[in-house]
């Protein structure tokens, strides 16, 4: 149940993946989103993984590296915001789609201090396998929830509006990117 807690920590607030998943769930319906949201929640669970596996070293690695992960994180979700504005509504292949939903969870700076504190209080000690499956199972959850709430939503919009969905989640997710590189310099 910890794990689960956990995962659903790390997942809830509302950053670059989570922009990622509505769009997809409005632009390619409920299954891209959750497919996006499962990405999402295996790099939580690779980080939980670290964490728990004792790279405790983790916290102490991304506090050195803190600048350079913010600026390679941030410099990838320009990249991806100006991509995704240049698509004009037309959606990326399934497999560039979920690769930059991944490398987006990886860099992402917020994910990686939240699992070295993580790992730094030792809330994740005692059963290993079972506390990552929980941050999985927890994460997925809510990319599930997520994705279900916005494909009922989206349900009401017109071209007209996801065109204006497209445009705000490309501009969104590119000030996220530069808010890490402003950060990171």
């Amino acid at each position: 149940m910890r794990g689960v807690m956990i995962g659903l920590f790390v997942a809830a607030p509302v950053g670059p993946n989570a922009v990622l998943c509505i769009r997809r769930t409005l632009s390619d319906g409920a299954a891209a989103g959750v497919r996006s949201g499962l990405g999402v929640a295996s790099v939580h669970a690779l980080y939980a993984g670290l964490a728990v596996g004792g790279a405790g070293g983790m916290s102490g690695w991304i506090a050195s590296h803190r600048a350079a992960v913010r600026l390679v994180g941030g410099l990838l979700l320009v990249g991806l915001g100006v991509r995704l504005l240049r698509r004009r509504g037309e959606t990326a292949a399934g497999g560039a789609r979920h690769v930059s939903t991944i490398l987006v969870g990886l860099t992402n700076p917020l994910t990686l201090v939240t699992f070295s504190a993580v790992a730094a209080t030792g809330v994740t000690a005692g059963g290993t396998r079972l506390t990552v499956a929980g941050v999985f199972a927890g994460s997925a959850l809510w990319w599930v929830v997520l994705a279900s709430v916005v494909s009922t939503l989206g349900r009401r919009l017109s071209d007209n509006g996801m065109h204006r969905v497209n445009q705000a989640s490309a501009a969104t997710v590119g000030c996220f990117g530069l808010a890490a590189v402003a950060s990171a310099i």
